[in-house]
């Protein structure tokens, strides 16, 4: 009873079965009177706790076993293409979301109003999810495109939403925040963050339980090299850049793709790449104790330098109790391979070369960072794909209770060198659960871009997963965001005959 997925059990350690609903269940296998038998739970359903009673005993001719399920949450799907978040009629794109702890969620994009690209968004509160209406629901202003939106959301509902806007050709960074239940919009692109007269290129934002937030962006400077800026909100106001000049990163060879993230704890790390002398190093700036402490030069990074081996594309995340990884890929003996450091709270390991926590495989096989996750306990999971020949598949690396576990060549997750599988790539979100999930695009062989999902419930992931996308219309830009409550939210882009268009899935927990 109480079952609504599917429940491997095992009866002798021999017979397998497979009961997928409440109902009687019955096994093939004969027994005499009075041997002993025993049925145990081999693989648990997803998102229940079952438990076997009169799993073990004597048989007799009214031996019977029950097996009591309660489902701990349910995930909604979309029923139809009809059953999405995005206005009807324009091409949507580039989703992105956010959570608070207890589940309430933000979902932005953005969508072609027939003139401009505008910057679109939707709400879950209260149980309920409020969709725009229309265009008049834009919060970004509507003088030119506005793309690439990001969003974060603190504990105390506050939300910060962050993207790129055209002037003329320069691109600038401009943002809206609801501050106590009010939204406040920008009028115009001239209302941009960023500085006045260089262009922009990448951008991320971060925010606390508290409100307090960080939006750093890369931005060319004085040098005509790009600079890492950022704009803080601390105490109830914002600091914005005092000049060109007010970077974060040191001045030498272009700084970009940079990463920040914010714990409840008053701790704040960026992330980025620069070029020094040819070759690209990670480097961080750590806001710790109230105040910042930035790279002191050029020879400050985290990777390990190698004229020709650079260092690319950092992910990081921090946990409330000080814990902290940074990952990035970068080229070591004619492969790509994934690197990490990790702040245990006192010191910043930097890895050897050698160090790199990709498996060993063939010379031609080159590693893609996808996703990096953390709970608020410290636990994380660094997600990359791996590409032998035609073939690519998803491996995970997992740091649980202070241990990491790295995969081997063939322990991936899902993919094989069987099956063709084209331009892999994951995002992966953690709860304080102990559940994750993780959710893929890929191609096969039909090269039609699909969406999966699979979540790690129970204690072991539950695989093959399943399709999210709806029918076979191409989907794309998937992401995903956990609460510390174990909600989950999976947004994606797909067409619907049509148009692109914003869809979604989402994982609430059932009131006990």
């Amino acid at each position: 009873t109480g079952l609504s997925g599917k429940l491997i059990v095992e009866l002798n350690g021999d017979e397998i079965l497979a009961i997928t609903g409440d109902g009687p269940f019955k096994f093939k296998n004969n027994f005499s009177d009075k041997l002993e038998y025993t049925v145990m739970i081999k693989k648990p359903a997803a998102n229940h706790r079952c438990e076997v009673k009169n799993g073990q005993g004597l048989i007799t001719a009214k031996s019977a076993i029950d097996i009591i399920c309660q489902q701990t949450g349910k995930w909604d799907f979309p029923a139809a293409l009809g059953d999405k978040l995005s206005l009807d009629g324009q091409d949507a794109a580039t989703p992105a979301l956010a959570l608070d702890g207890q589940g309430h969620g933000v979902v932005v994009w953005s969508q072609f109003d027939g003139k401009f690209w505008r910057i679109l968004k939707s709400e879950y509160r209260d149980q309920k999810w409020l969709k725009p209406v229309s265009f008049s629901d834009a919060i970004s202003p509507g003088d030119s495109d506005a793309k690439n939106p990001l969003v974060a959301m603190a504990g105390n509902g506050d939300i910060v939403v962050v993207w790129e806007q055209k002037s003329g050709k320069k691109r600038n960074v401009l943002m809206a925040e609801n501050r106590d239940g009010k939204w406040k919009l920008p009028k115009s692109v001239a209302e941009h963050i960023s500085g006045k007269d260089k262009s922009t290129m990448g951008f991320d934002v971060a925010i606390d339980d508290g409100g307090n937030t960080v939006i750093v962006w890369s931005q060319e400077s004085v040098t005509e090299d790009y600079a890492v800026y950022k704009s803080e909100y601390r105490n109830g106001s914002w600091h914005h850049p005092a000049s060109v000049n007010d970077v974060v990163s040191h001045k030498v060879g272009d700084a970009l793709n940079p990463g920040v993230v914010m714990n409840n704890k008053g701790m704040t790390i960026i992330t980025w790449h620069q070029d020094s002398l040819g070759t690209n190093n990670i480097y961080k700036s750590v806001y710790q104790g109230g105040a910042w402490k930035h790279p002191a030069d050029s020879g400050d990074y985290i990777s390990q330098s190698r004229r020709g081996m650079g260092a690319l594309n950092p992910m990081l995340a921090l946990a409330d109790n000080g814990r902290a990884v940074i990952a990035w890929q970068q080229a070591h003996k004619n492969r790509i391979r994934i690197y990490k450091s990790e702040f245990d709270g006192s010191v910043w390991n930097k890895p050897l070369l050698t160090e790199a926590i990709t498996p060993l495989t063939r010379e031609n096989d080159n590693a893609k960072l996808n996703s990096l996750s953390m709970d608020s306990k410290g636990n994380a999971i660094i997600m990359f794909s791996l590409q032998s020949v035609f073939n690519q598949a998803l491996y995970l690396s997992k740091l649980k209770d202070g241990k990491w576990q790295h995969p081997g060549e063939n322990n991936y997750l899902t993919g094989s060198k069987k099956d063709s599988h084209f331009n892999i790539f994951a995002k992966v979100a953690t709860s304080d659960s102990g559940k994750s999930v993780i959710a893929w695009q890929q191609k096969g062989d039909d090269r039609i871009s699909r969406v999966f999902m699979t979540e790690f419930d129970n204690g072991i992931w539950h695989l093959p997963g399943r399709q999210l996308s709806i029918l076979d219309n191409s989907a794309q830009n998937v992401s995903i965001a956990s609460a510390k409550n174990g909600s989950f939210l999976v947004v994606w882009q797909q067409s619907d005959g049509k148009n692109a268009q914003i869809y979604k899935s989402e994982f609430h927990l059932l009131k006990k």
